[in-house]
């Protein structure tokens, strides 16, 4: 058994409640093998998907731009063109996570809570060109207090990565 060999069968052993080595066997490993190039087929194509919605987004952020200079007030399109922006930086999250994730990496809850508020604060900025609902506007202030509150608990308590920079997962 060479090097590489050993290292593969150190890092598929799994141990028991008791401390002991399992290996998988028979079938176990090449069902194993299957269903990890499934998952990354399936990470794959949800990079794909994260960046046709990045291209589909940024089509409504140029829209949102025009129309804010041809069809609303430029106030209106101002905010709709920055919930745009918002949404476009949550598919930079969500793909930097994917990457991340496909280097090597740990997907980390955190992007999720961020991915939540950044929608919810989105609605707010769109809302405000709308006629005013004072209980839909607590409940969203509501929400954003609680999201808040929940990525603070979540950033305090898991080092985050620094991200996917210059080819490499850090």
């Amino acid at each position: 058994m060479d090097a590489n060999e050993e290292k593969e069968g150190k890092a598929q052993a799994k141990r028991d409640v008791l401390g002991a080595v399992i290996r998988p066997q028979g079938l176990e490993l090449p069902l194993l093998t299957l269903m990890k190039h499934f998952n990354r087929g399936l990470h794959l194509m949800l990079g794909l998907a994260l960046m046709v919605g990045s291209v589909m987004v940024l089509g409504l952020f140029i829209e949102d731009v025009y129309s804010a200079f041809t069809h609303r007030t430029l106030a209106a399109g101002f905010l709709h063109a920055l919930g745009s922006l918002l949404i476009l930086w949550t598919f930079s999250e969500l793909i930097n996570s994917e990457l991340r994730y496909l280097s090597g990496g740990r997907v980390e809850v955190a992007v999720f809570i961020e991915v939540a508020l950044a929608a919810t604060i989105r609605h707010v900025l769109v809302s405000t060109t709308e006629p005013l609902d004072v209980n839909g506007s607590l409940i969203t202030m509501g929400m954003i207090l609680v999201l808040g509150l929940v990525y603070w608990m979540v950033a305090i308590s898991q080092p985050r990565d620094r991200g996917y920079e210059m080819g490499r997962a850090s």
